[in-house]
């Protein structure tokens, strides 16, 4: 079992504008089972916007996330958020825990490699797009009790102020 470092999706020889050529990159870079990162320095603003819908549609077509169980990058200095993808200006701004050097296991650590592995596959299996609905519906959910409690909070502030101000 190989430990989970970042690798880079390599196009060379493809087309990073062709819907095919991108599915073939992902396929050969195991995106989704290793970290993994694009380095899209080279392309217009344009391009990259046409470039990032296509590689969106690609993911979805080959059933991946960009998030579970490994997450995919995107390396970029024109763009400093996307809904989507993570965007980083710099490979040495990525996380750095899937920065290790490659080395030998000890027991234990196989088998705790192991266990990943097997849960990570159970992952795959599982509709994350539906879990990721659910999920942001969620957090939207959240974000509106905790206005309300916000809100509740600065009127019972004012009421005391008030009653305060009475005595």
């Amino acid at each position: 079992m190989k430990i989970p470092i970042y690798t880079e999706v390599s196009f060379e020889g493809l087309n990073q504008l062709d819907l095919g050529d991108i599915r073939k990159a992902l396929q050969k870079a195991k995106v989704g089972v290793l970290p993994s990162y694009i380095v899209t320095h080279h392309f217009a603003q344009a391009e990259l916007f046409s470039f990032l819908t296509l590689l969106a549609q690609a993911l979805d077509e080959l059933k991946m996330t960009e998030r579970f169980p490994y997450p995919l990058y995107i390396i970029s200095t024109q763009m400093v958020s996307h809904s989507r993808f993570f965007i980083a200006p710099n490979v040495e701004s990525l996380p750095v825990h899937f920065f290790k050097k490659v080395k030998r296991l000890k027991p234990k650590e196989q088998l705790l490699l192991s266990k990943i592995v097997v849960m990570g596959e159970k992952i795959v299996n599982v509709n994350l797009v539906s879990k990721l609905a659910s999920v942001k519906k969620q957090a939207k959910l959240n974000r509106e009790l905790a206005n309300v409690c916000h809100e509740l909070n600065s009127y019972d502030l004012m009421l005391e102020q008030l009653k305060d101000s009475k005595n």
